[in-house]
């Protein structure tokens, strides 16, 4: 009889459970397009730029087609963001050539990647992105007063240490065996202290 009693009590429970999880369910799928709508964001930041009209219907359509296929909305969101990341906007900083021979200024949007890759090794954060977005960034006084704003932020030590590095070729240096032994054999015991 205590057993039967449990179970009853159990009956609603199960009850409250059965309906949590459908609404669970439901609000899953009521969210689907916010997480397409949230990866062509995040795209635009991968890219550091706006998407064209194009990617977006691209990447739209990629995700609508994996869907017809009958994939669940996880694996169709995650080939959809694959997509994202083997794309050359992502893969590489791409700067749009000028037309003709003559030479000419980089976009707001492709100052704004220089800038930040150089000072901070990084892709540009939202107050550079908003600037850029402005078409703000090409002015003089705009450009300084970013960059001045960027050199105050703790990531501009990666200036110094990606730069250094690469320049004097110190990365891996206890590793290195360019000189000549014979010319300095001194060299060999020196180089992990140095």
């Amino acid at each position: 009889t205590i057993i039967q009693g449990e179970a009853k009590e159990y009956e609603g429970v199960a009850d409250e459970i059965h309906h949590r999880a459908d609404e669970t369910e439901q609000a899953l799928i009521t969210s689907e397009p916010s997480h397409l709508e949230s990866l062509l964001n995040f795209t635009t930041l991968a890219y550091r730029r706006p998407l064209t009209n194009a990617e977006t219907n691209e990447l739209r359509g990629l995700y609508h087609r994996l869907r017809k296929q009958e994939l669940p909305h996880d694996e169709a969101f995650r080939l959809t963001l694959a997509r994202v990341f083997v794309a050359s906007p992502f893969l590489y900083r791409l700067e749009k050539a000028p037309a003709g021979t003559a030479a000419a200024a980089v976009s707001d949007w492709e100052l704004a990647s220089r800038l930040s890759y150089f000072l901070w090794s990084s892709l540009p954060d939202a107050p550079l992105r908003q600037v850029a977005e402005a078409g703000q960034l090409t002015s003089e006084k705009i450009l300084q007063q970013q960059a001045q704003r960027m050199l105050k932020d703790p990531r501009s030590r990666r200036l110094a240490i990606q730069f250094a590095c690469q320049w004097l070729h110190l990365r891996n240096f206890d590793q290195n065996d360019d000189k000549n032994e014979k010319l300095y054999p001194q060299f060999a015991t020196l180089r992990h202290d140095m």
